[in-house]
């Protein structure tokens, strides 16, 4: 009776030691170099998906308690070798049921709907591999594995529109550094043909949506233009008339006896000034000239707002994929002589060097603080410039060896803005402060 107890119920505790020790093992920080990390949290879940050509293909990353709990059946039995970071099953048929499971289990959750239509996955791909704990000595072939998951939905034609429904959470309770439940998110890297991003799922927002002409339209990054006006000369058309009538009048009536009066000639001269002044407002046009004029105010909103739309640019032009991409979309808000310096200082902040050089993606910029240090000033050549002290924090996600760690990290420096011939742009950037913060 006893036995028989026994083979029932250790399924069931296996899976909970695994899930507690999951949760354990995947929330222990490590020391980071690169972006001030303060956080590395091992995710139970996550998931990327890429846009292709020909279809949608979909990675999860499945940590070891996880999907037992997903997809529950006893694996006790398992026979596995471990040949570098991927374990190989020993035994054809044991591998042929996971697969069936798994691809049976996905095909029945996450709802992708392309080009309109609903597209179940086939399954391309399953992996165990090596799980990452921070704190286990025991030997990697020793512990759960965790899972790789590849999934492909495929199209017959190019992809024009991609709904996804996500529906699979993690079943265990979060908790953030207060002890305090959190509802759990998924971070889902979404790679088009152009540019990655990340979004963060949850089951009260589980829905992304792509679309290839709004990519299009939102990858159309303009120079933000300084607010020009073309200098205009006003030409009084009815005043100009009259003193031209009376020019010609006296030229052609000169020798009249009525105009070698002098007393007449000044009274009628006087009245067509008279009535040539008068008249200056009326049906009068204006004559543009090749010649510019900038804005002739910058108060501080304006500034802020200026510079706001700048430093939002910047690290939109890190969601592009090639470095051409990335200098393209930097030079419209950034000056030619400083691209070099924003371009490496940014890139090697989001270079997880501890992780094999993997590059985050960022999640969010958000500026805590910015300020005026001076009022805008004109140059010699009517163009205005000024600086503002700025305070961020960026949040970004890096995918490495199948797992998912969270990055942030908050700066201050000092920005200078200038008028570059009808753009503004980035001039000169001042380093002040790269610091940790507590963050869950």
């Amino acid at each position: 009776m006893h036995s028989f107890l026994f083979h029932r119920l250790f399924p069931l505790i296996l899976i909970a030691c695994c899930s507690t020790f999951c949760m354990v093992s995947h929330s222990v920080a490590h020391p980071h170099s690169a972006m001030e990390v303060i956080d590395h949290t091992h995710h139970l879940l996550g998931a990327e998906v890429t846009i292709g050509r020909e279809g949608v293909t979909c990675e999860i990353l499945i940590a070891n308690g996880l999907f037992n709990l997903l997809i529950p059946r006893e694996r006790g039995g398992f026979s596995l070798t471990l040949e570098g970071d991927l374990f190989r099953f020993d035994n054809q048929d044991q591998e042929n049921l996971e697969r069936t499971d798994f691809e049976r289990f996905f095909q029945n959750n996450n709802v992708f709907t392309i080009n309109g239509s609903v597209i179940k996955p086939v399954l391309k791909k399953l992996e165990f591999i090596k799980a990452i704990n921070a704190i286990s000595k025991l030997p990697p072939e020793k512990l759960p594995p965790d899972a790789r998951v590849i999934l492909v939905y495929p199209t017959d034609a190019e992809v024009q529109d991609l709904q996804i429904d996500w529906q699979v959470f993690t079943l265990l309770q979060q908790q953030n550094i207060f002890g305090e439940a959190v509802e759990p998110e998924l971070n889902l890297k979404l790679n088009t043909i152009a540019e990655s991003k990340i979004i963060t799922l949850t089951r009260k927002s589980p829905t992304v949506h792509w679309n290839k002409s709004e990519e299009t339209e939102n990858r159309e990054i303009s120079p933000l233009a300084v607010s020009l006006s073309f200098i205009e000369i006003p030409i009084p058309v009815i005043s100009i008339l009259l003193v031209t009538g009376m020019i010609i009048c006296i030229w052609r009536f000169g020798k009249l006896p009525v105009f070698r009066n002098r007393r007449i000639l000044a009274g009628m001269t006087a009245l067509l000034l008279i009535a040539s002044v008068y008249t200056y407002g009326v049906a009068t046009i204006y004559i543009q000239t090749p010649w510019i004029r900038s804005d002739t105010e910058v108060n501080e909103h304006k500034a802020l707002e200026i510079f706001t739309t700048l430093h939002r640019n910047i690290y939109r032009a890190f969601d592009f994929n090639n470095e051409s991409d990335i200098y393209d979309v930097l030079s419209k808000s950034v000056d030619g002589p400083l691209l070099d310096k924003v371009y490496t200082e940014i890139y090697q902040s989001l270079v997880a060097r501890e992780q094999g050089g993997a590059v985050a993606r960022v999640k969010s910029v958000v500026i805590t603080d910015k300020k005026l240090l001076d009022s805008a000033k004109q140059t010699g050549s009517n163009e205005f410039n000024f600086k503002v002290q700025c305070n961020w924090q960026v949040d970004g996600v890096v995918y490495h060896w199948g797992h998912v760690h969270s990055r942030a990290a908050i700066y201050s420096a000092i920005y200078t803005v200038a008028q570059c011939q009808k753009n503004w742009k980035i001039t000169d950037t001042e380093t002040l402060e790269q610091k940790r913060v507590v963050y869950e």
